[in-house]
């Protein structure tokens, strides 16, 4: 059995990583001409969130993201 990439995550990012898992359900369970709406609406409330969270972090959540370990070189 192959495992999933374990992905790690900072704790101010949790929120975001949510929201993706619910667009991502979202894409792969229903037709996306029935579900247009909720899903812009969530990738709307993504953007925004993300844009939030990453005006508001603090000096040292910036060195959390330059040392996170799974951050492209």
């Amino acid at each position: 059995m192959i495992k999933e990439k374990e992905i790690i995550t900072l704790d101010f990012e949790r929120p975001l990583i949510a929201l993706a898992k619910q667009i991502t359900e979202l894409e792969q369970k229903t037709n996306l001409q029935n579900n247009k709406k909720i899903l812009d609406d969530l990738k709307a409330q993504y953007e925004k969130a993300k844009a939030e969270i990453y005006k508001n972090i603090s000096p040292f959540d910036r060195v959390k993201i330059a040392r996170h370990p799974q951050r492209p070189y």
